[in-house]
């Protein structure tokens, strides 16, 4: 059974996919189970596209490694019975390997959690500024310098895309500023452009319409003695097992719902068999 620690893990991943266009179709369910649902394998198939194009991109050639590793993603999303069985599970795996070696990953949504933010940073480190407007011609043609080699990109410049790309994605979601303007900014100028923008805008707003005791402790713990302060912490250990409690009982419900399912011809016929057994599969896990 998966924890919250999990599922809020999933919530974040899905909208890290819905802002590169990748989550259609797609739950968080399908982020940690073993569900092999097609929204799933597509995503899966589209991050591995757009991971070689980034690699090519930033290393200035294909890299042997990463592309066997996107041709067994490939390989393993044609259809649900190729995704099955952990075989797709194990190709992300792979992956992430391939684009670094020290990964730790070892499940399905820590696999994704590193391709779409290695997906992200590249992309940033990959985007081009517009090209400049062309020069007027000189009066007599200057010698031809050889351009400047561009600089090669550090597994440390990587790590810090990754870092200002996730920040700037949680601080624009936070604030509430449009989902249009998040996706439309997502290369470099992300850091001086349109987002960073909207998100300033977008705070300075909601601070004006603050009242000027917002930031004060509702409770400061200076008014409290230790007792009532463990009252407190008990009261509030007490509903956190309430509530879990109550959740484990609601994904109990739920699988056994679907195991009836199980029982219906239907999902033969209609070949959505597979699809039961891992939904099920998934809520047990």
């Amino acid at each position: 059974m998966a924890t919250a620690a999990v599922e809020a893990r999933a919530a974040d991943l899905l909208d890290r996919l819905d802002v590169c266009g990748l989550a259609s179709g797609l739950n968080s369910f399908d982020l940690y189970s073993k569900d092999v649902r097609e929204p799933f394998r597509n995503m899966c198939a589209k991050i591995a596209d757009g991971i070689l194009e980034a690699s090519i991109a930033l290393t200035k050639g294909a890299n042997p490694q990463v592309q066997a590793a996107v041709q067994a993603v490939k390989q393993t999303t044609a259809t649900q019975r190729d995704a099955q069985l952990g075989r797709l599970d194990a190709a992300l795996l792979q992956l992430a390997k391939a684009l670094d070696d020290s990964t730790q990953e070892s499940s399905r949504i820590d696999a994704l959690e590193a391709l779409i933010s290695y997906l992200q940073a590249a992309r940033m480190l990959a985007a081009k500024p517009p090209p400049a407007a062309p020069a007027p011609p000189a009066a007599a043609p200057a010698a031809q310098l050889p351009a400047a080699a561009e600089p090669a990109v550090s597994a440390a410049d990587l790590a810090d895309a990754k870092q200002v790309c996730r920040g700037l994605r949680e601080l624009a979601g936070s604030l509430g500023v449009p989902a249009e303007v998040v996706a439309g900014s997502s290369g470099k100028d992300a850091l001086g452009g349109p987002l960073l923008s909207a998100a300033v805008e977008r705070a300075r707003t909601l601070l004006a319409q603050l009242p000027a005791t917002y930031a004060d402790p509702l409770l400061p713990r200076t008014s409290l003695n230790e007792s009532q302060c463990s009252v407190l912490r008990e009261v509030d250990a007490a509903l956190k097992d309430e509530y879990t409690l109550r959740r484990r009982m609601l994904l109990e419900r739920v699988a056994v719902t679907l195991q009836s399912f199980m029982w219906s011809g239907r999902l033969v016929e209609k070949g959505t068999r597979g699809d039961v057994e891992g939904l099920v599969a998934g809520v047990k896990a």
